[in-house]
């Protein structure tokens, strides 16, 4: 798309709904609406990636239509393996902001997986039943996902590495000297900044091996009742890295095992 295109197009859509487009980039900055366009924006950015590392004659990628129906699940892609035809959800979910940190000497982040919405106590009951689950075991999980609701999450590692400036509130990329050099580690191209390296660092984990009951962990919501039996996915999933290569350990992989965990799945789904 050209730059005139581009303009016109922005220029358009600041009039449909009455946005003073001279000040877009202070509307579009704003601490309340970054986090939202940056994790709307890594949709776009997973449905490229995965149009580029899977093969065309074997798979297609598409961004469903959202549906906005309160208590209903919309999947951010979907994945179709043309010879079986069966299909994967993708859920898209930034790293949590300023979560990589050293533990041991163990590099860790962590994944924002919640809901955007919390469940409301009037869908509760439709939405069990369409779960499997009890009413009163959701309830306790309002803002949790179960992995019946997607197959596959993959995550952008960049936004671990931002915090947010005290004094302007705004996002800033803020890695420490360590989290530098574990960046160099992962990716050691002299030509590339660590920022760049980040920025093209993508993890996925299929969903069924993020609960407590596939990683034999009991469950830290004190409502739940479950335990070690729970099967919905923490709020906040946490990613180790290997201190040899600054790869994920499983149940997380890079995007560029991607076709490998695909044809897992589809291998076998029922």
């Amino acid at each position: 798309m050209s730059s005139d295109i581009w303009q016109m197009k922005v220029e358009k859509w600041c009039i449909e709904f009455d946005i003073p487009h001279r000040y877009l980039p202070e509307i579009l900055s704003n601490p309340k609406v970054t986090p939202m366009i940056r994790g709307y924006a890594l949709e776009y950015q997973v449905l490229m990636l995965l149009n580029q590392l899977l093969p065309i004659d074997d798979w297609a990628v598409t961004k469903p239509v959202i549906n906005a129906q309160a208590g209903l699940h919309d999947n951010d892609l979907l994945v179709e393996h043309l010879p079986s035809k069966k299909k994967i959800r993708v859920e898209c979910k930034l790293a949590k902001k300023g979560s990589f940190k050293f533990r041991s000497n163990e590099a860790q982040c962590e994944v924002k997986c919640m809901r955007s919405r919390t469940l409301g106590e009037g869908v509760l009951p439709a939405r069990a039943k369409q779960l499997g689950v009890r009413k009163d075991h959701l309830r306790a999980h309002a803002d949790n996902y179960t992995s019946k609701e997607f197959d596959f999450v993959i995550s952008a590692l960049s936004n671990a590495f931002y915090e947010t400036e005290e004094s302007t509130l705004e996002y800033v990329w803020g890695p420490s000297a360590d989290a530098e050099k574990f960046l160099k580690t992962y990716d050691p191209d002299p030509r590339k900044s660590t920022k760049e390296i980040a920025t093209g660092y993508f993890l996925l984990a299929r969903s069924s091996e993020l609960t407590p009951k596939s990683q034999q962990m009991s469950c830290r919501r004190r409502a739940c009742r479950k335990g070690m039996d729970c099967e919905f996915i923490p709020n906040n999933p946490r990613v180790d890295f290997s201190e040899i290569d600054s790869r994920p350990e499983p149940p997380w992989y890079e995007i560029s095992r991607v076709k490998d965990c695909f044809e897992s799945f589809v291998r076998t789904a029922i």
